[in-house]
This record gives C-alpha cells, structure tokens and sequence, in this order.
C-alpha cells in the first residue's frame, strides 16, 4: 500500500492544481484521467506477461527477487529493458540529420527499434542477461523526449505491486511456466496467452 500512495500522488496533486487553478475543468480532468488508464493498459499487461516469463527463465534472478521484494521496482524496470513491452515506435524527422552515417533528409519517418536498442552492447552492459541490481537500466522501452508513453508510469508502478505481491509469495518456485503463444504485432511484445500452474 505504500509504494502505491507514494508513487501515485503526483497525478491526483497535479489534478488538484489544475482545478484549483481553473485551468481544468472537471470533465477535462476525467477525461485525462481516463485517457492515463486507457493507454497504460496495452503497456502494463504485455510488461506485466514479459517480466513474469522472463523471471521463469532466469531462476537466479527469481531467487534474488524472492529473497528482497523490496527490488520490484528495479525488477520492472530492468524487465522492461530485458523484453520491452514496445518494440518499435514511428517518428518523423523535423531537420535533416545524420545518423549512422547516413543522411536523412527532413520529413522523412524512422522506424526507431527500441527492444533492440535496449539490448545494444554499447550502452548495456552484458545485454542479454537478465539483471535485477543493474544500475544501466534504462526507460528507453518507453520512448523518449516530448513523446515519452503517457502509461509509462502506470505500467511500471502495476509491474512493482505484482511482481513484489509474487516474490512473497515465493511464486516462481511454486509454479511452472507451461504453453503460451505470443503476441504477432510488429510493435508490440508480450502474450496472447501466458499459461501458470502450480508445480506438482
């Protein structure tokens, strides 16, 4: 319950202002509200599903979890890099720039990688593993600049409260991972179907 008021007072204090203010309506403020929740969902289930299998296969990890839930949040962080629930975002240059060595002419759109940019040995150390103390975590899965998710938050706060609500309850040495079929979409990574069950 803590984690939960403290992470999630700037959205009802910032509301709060706005009202205060005159500079939001009420129906404005609902209709923010909503907008927060309803793009958040995509996000928070696809993170949720990906950081739940991604402690499966990496029992090391699970174990650390298990013994300090208080490392849930960088446990949904470092999740979100590991298996970015948004794989690819679309973006169209403002200015002509170069990048990689190539010119880019202004107006053009970029389909910028951002699961495998997460994963790139130049800014991560050891990409490829799983690491729950990682201090290199970055919020990249989430896009970047003025267009940075507005569910971002959201969907790392619901990932915390779960995954801390699992480790104790010593949840991955309870149960098996057993048939799950992932999402198809080419910007999104997560479960169409997720499939738990309690080891024998």
């Amino acid at each position: 319950g803590g984690v939960r008021r403290a992470r999630a007072a700037p959205l009802p204090a910032l509301l709060r202002r706005g009202l205060d203010a005159h500079r939001l309506t009420r129906e404005a403020a609902t209709a923010l509200v909503v907008m927060m929740l309803a793009v958040g969902q995509d996000t928070a289930q696809n993170l949720i599903a990906n950081a739940i299998a991604a402690l499966f296969a990496a029992p090391d990890q699970a174990r650390r979890l298990t013994a300090r839930p208080d490392l849930a949040a960088a446990a949904a962080r470092e999740c979100a890099r590991y298996d970015s629930p948004v794989q690819m975002i679309v973006r169209r240059t403002e200015r002509p720039l170069a990048l990689g060595g190539e010119a880019i002419a202004a107006g053009e759109r970029l389909f910028l990688m951002l699961g495998a940019a997460n994963r790139d040995p130049a800014t991560v150390n050891a990409p490829d593993r799983l690491w729950l103390a990682r201090e290199d975590a970055s919020l990249l899965p989430f896009g970047h600049g003025p267009h940075f998710c507005l569910g971002a938050q959201a969907a790392l706060v619901q990932t915390e409260c779960l995954l801390a609500a699992l480790a104790r309850r010593d949840f991955w040495a309870r149960h098996r991972l057993e048939a799950s079929e992932r999402l198809r979409a080419p910007h999104l990574r997560g479960f169409a179907r997720l499939c738990v069950r309690p080891s024998d």
